[in-house]
């Protein structure tokens, strides 16, 4: 499981001559969006919960969710229909109300097929007739969503699930600005259309270089908003964004150090770099729809390769927990095992699927994120995959940087495709 590097300095505040408080962050890389609907990376949900609060919110002291727009909820007997009362007097940021409809339909236009959420399957997976409409087969009457009156919103799940109040707190179950999409089409996350829920408006978007967002007047808790401006700069350079922190120029740098500076990160006087158990996996995910990927035997010899073990403590070298499973181990889940690191097996496994010492085994490219330390971890993976499988043209490149969000389990993504 990979740990969450962070450098954070927290009371490193900015104060400009106007006296404003600004809160700079190293945010990591561009993000994809600024619509919820549309993200799914880590990056773009730190910019998310500025901006935006669903029925729910993650407590800044525990994690566990609480009450974000909603003032309160109740759940049957039977543990699969939620009730949820909003808060009086929501507003968006324009001033227009926020009510139990806005849920309604941001929750109906994240399942739509024609919107393209990537992480409509959250709903899928929880919500009565969510499926059916998200795959085109269903309708929106049919989805396990209810106003009950304009304050008051209901849904109800395929089976009991506890866990549900805590997943209200990802960006797939926010709540959007339906008049304002209406109105603007893709254009309403431009800053002169923007229009949000969150302790923080947008006020500025320059794509690669910075996101400035400044203190909503209109937010229900807005007298316990003590910063008034937040910076986040695009920039997902590991030395960069370092030497950034060092300087003074950012107060939180989200990208851990290069590993080259990981020691000198730790010894620092300051005690301001912190490492922190996150709920996320860093993995590699094949191309199933072209050979020789869609062969399991091939998946599993692959899978079997190399050390995590050993590239935790060479290459990333920062406390990472090698993993075996998808999902990674947090309270009140085991994950199951997974395959075994066996490398003798995964060769006998190669030959069975008809390339014996690599013979005839096709092109394969390694996708990963666009770091340093993500190079080095493909580079790894790559001399494995030679030495053990004799994939001997085995290349490395990096795409358009693909993210997942930590409460999805997973928090980078590469691919091995042929």
């Amino acid at each position: 499981m990979k740990k969450l590097l962070v450098v954070l300095c927290v009371m490193a505040l900015a104060l400009p001559v106007f006296g404003e408080t600004v809160f700079r962050v190293a945010n990591g890389s561009e993000p994809q969006s600024l619509d919820p609907h549309m993200i799914s990376g880590v990056p773009e949900h730190r910019i998310y919960q500025a901006l935006f609060e669903g029925l729910m919110i993650a407590s800044p002291a525990t994690g566990n969710p609480v009450p974000g727009l909603a003032e309160s909820y109740t759940v049957s007997a039977d543990q699969k229909t939620y009730t949820f009362k909003l808060r009086k007097n929501l507003k968006w940021s324009d001033g227009t109300p926020i009510t139990a409809r806005t849920v309604y339909e941001s929750w109906l236009r994240n399942l739509n097929p024609e919107t393209g959420s990537q992480y409509a399957s959250l709903l899928t997976d929880v919500i009565v007739g969510a499926a059916e409409y998200n795959s085109g087969k269903g309708t929106p009457s049919g989805v396990g969503i209810k106003v009950v009156d304009l304050q008051t919103f209901q849904f109800t799940c395929l089976q009991p699930a506890p866990y549900a109040v805590a997943m209200l707190t990802h960006y797939a179950f926010a709540v959007v600005p339906v008049h304002a999409i209406k109105k603007w089409g893709a254009d309403w996350t431009l800053p002169e259309h923007w229009v949000g829920s969150g302790p923080f408006v947008l006020k500025e978007h320059t794509p690669n270089d910075k996101i400035v967002v400044v203190k909503n007047p209109n937010y229900w808790d807005e007298k316990n908003v003590k910063i008034d401006q937040i910076v986040f700069y695009a920039a997902d350079d590991y030395a960069t964004t370092y030497k950034m922190y060092l300087n003074g120029e950012v107060d939180w740098n989200c990208n851990p150090p290069p590993t080259d500076k990981v020691a000198e990160a730790k010894a620092r006087p300051q005690k301001d770099f912190i490492v922190t158990p996150e709920l996320g996996i860093y993995w590699y995910a094949f191309n199933l729809q072209v050979p020789p990927f869609n062969d399991v035997k091939v998946r599993k010899a692959f899978t079997m390769v190399g050390s995590r073990k050993e590239m935790a403590e060479k290459i990333t070298q920062s406390g990472q927990i090698p993993a075996s499973a998808l999902t990674p181990a947090f309270a009140g889940y085991t994950p199951p095992k997974g395959y075994a690191e066996d490398e003798e097996q995964a060769k006998k496994l190669m030959a069975e699927a008809g390339y014996p010492g690599g013979k005839g085994f096709p092109k394969v490219t390694l996708l990963y994120n666009t770091s340093s330390t993500h190079k080095k971890i493909a580079e790894y993976w790559q001399q494995r995959f030679e030495q053990v499988l004799g994939v001997s043209r085995c290349s490395t490149t990096p795409p358009r940087p693909t993210r997942r969000s930590r409460s999805t389990g997973s928090s980078a993504s590469s691919r091995c495709s042929a």
